[in-house]
């Protein structure tokens, strides 16, 4: 038999009165597109909402806004700063976001990404867990012209940090409502190329962070591209 999917999530109205009581925003009026604060800050607002469900009891449900990790690689390019770009496919993904491009990375935090302790979730582990894992169902790497390998052997022996910079929250549309993205940049080396690994995603290289919004991209993607601040902080 198997069995539903658990993911993490949070209680919407609860997570936009914590980024208020911290401070985040000025009150939860002013909760709209992108919300970044100082990393610990942000855990906190996180570990004060952990809740974990069945997926196909929040699919839909507004009151709660399902965990997103939203991971950018960013490298210096000759002409600046650039990030990788890739096209979801017309043929597989989700259905809402089907022929866009977009520069975030990721999936749903699994019940298998969950580390714990005395029963209580650590949230920054949790997060490099689910991390490593998406990371390596959804690219591969190249350095100087190699052969392509896997995201977990990359790391296992370069230095790739993920820097929590903001949350998203999107009310714009149905897919934003459901979800809070979890924006993480990684910054790579200039020789670093990226290959999705997922026959519903198309590469399209690394794209200077100025030319990013002449491309259509997915809503996170544009709020992104419109306040580069969050990529390059």
């Amino acid at each position: 038999m198997k069995y539903p999917q658990h993911i993490l999530a949070s209680h919407t109205a609860t997570l936009k009165a914590s980024l208020a009581m911290r401070h985040v925003v000025p009150d939860v009026a002013h909760i709209s597109g992108i919300v970044g604060s100082a990393r610990e800050t942000m855990l906190d607002v996180l570990g004060d909402n952990v809740y974990l469900a069945r997926r196909q009891e929040l699919e839909g449900d507004e009151k709660f806004r399902q965990w997103l990790p939203y991971y950018v690689f960013l490298r210096q390019g000759e002409n600046g700063p650039e990030v990788f770009m890739y096209q979801r496919s017309k043929q597989q993904g989700e259905t809402r976001l089907l022929g866009k491009c977009s520069i975030g990375l990721g999936g749903h935090m699994d019940l298998v990404d969950v580390r714990h302790q005395d029963s209580v979730i650590d949230v920054a582990m949790t997060l490099a867990v689910s991390g490593r894992r998406e990371l390596d169902e959804e690219i591969m790497v190249s350095a100087n012209g190699s052969q392509f390998y896997g995201w977990s052997a990359y790391v296992t022996g370069n230095r790739a940090m993920a820097n929590f910079t903001a949350f998203i929250l999107d009310d714009s549309d149905a897919v934003g409502r459901v979800h809070v993205g979890l924006v993480h940049v990684i910054e790579v080396p200039a020789n670093l190329e990226l290959e999705c690994k997922d026959d519903g995603n198309v590469g399209k290289g690394f794209i200077p962070v100025a030319r990013l919004l002449e491309h259509d991209l997915e809503n996170w993607s544009r709020l992104l591209a419109m306040d580069p601040h969050y990529l390059l902080a």
